[in-house]
């Protein structure tokens, strides 16, 4: 899959979405251990602050998948590990461009925190639940397939150790764009991937 397919297929808008209220972010801080991508914001770079707020310090910022005029299909996300998360932000560290060949971009690849609707990953599961937790409610069951094939993320609510709590719509049964309903879901899902162009080797976590 090239670059801006793996993009199209998570290109959304990162305006907030609603959520049912049952499934807030945790209250406290949490620990995480995830990697993801920025969301394609065409010319609109991403900003890094130095704690889950939007008035905090700016420290630095992440570029985003802007088409170069020369080469429409380089279009790259940045990479970066998610470490935590509270009130909607991600705290993340370790960003690289390392994918991006056509020419250098300015990245901060401290520690630091972003909104989570400006974080994107893949998920390789298709149940999602009410808590991150296999015994809690059960929201969703694909039934084999993946979120990652059958919907899109419109961003990321929160983590905690492996599991992300993601907002996200769905494709139609067979597989085109079309939104049904048009509202977004949240649920907390396992299997995520850090890959933006294709998928992780792992084990199934929905058997």
């Amino acid at each position: 899959m090239s670059p801006l397919a793996a993009l199209a297929m998570t290109l959304q808008p990162v305006a907030a979405v609603s959520a049912p209220k049952v499934l807030r972010p945790p209250a406290r801080a949490t620990r995480c251990e995830l990697g993801g991508w920025t969301a394609p914001l065409v010319n609109k770079p991403i900003p890094v602050r130095a704690a889950p707020r939007a008035d905090a310090r700016v420290l630095g910022t992440l570029p985003t998948a802007t088409p170069p005029a020369t080469s429409p299909d380089d279009i790259y996300p940045v990479g970066f590990s998610i470490i935590g998360a509270r009130d909607g932000w991600l705290k993340i560290s370790d960003a690289s461009d390392a994918m991006n060949e056509a020419h250098a971009r300015p990245v901060f690849g401290g520690v630091g925190w972003i909104e989570g609707g400006t974080a994107r990953l893949g998920i390789q599961s298709g149940r999602g639940y009410a808590r991150p937790d296999i015994h809690s409610k059960k929201l969703l069951d694909l039934e084999g397939g993946w979120l990652a094939d059958r919907g899109w993320i419109v961003g990321l609510a929160g983590c905690s150790g492996k599991w992300v709590l993601v907002d996200y719509r769905l494709h139609s049964p067979k597989g085109t764009l079309e939104r049904l309903p048009m509202k977004p879901y949240r649920a907390w899902f396992r299997g995520a991937c850090a890959a933006s162009e294709t998928t992780c080797d792992m084990p199934s976590v929905d058997r």
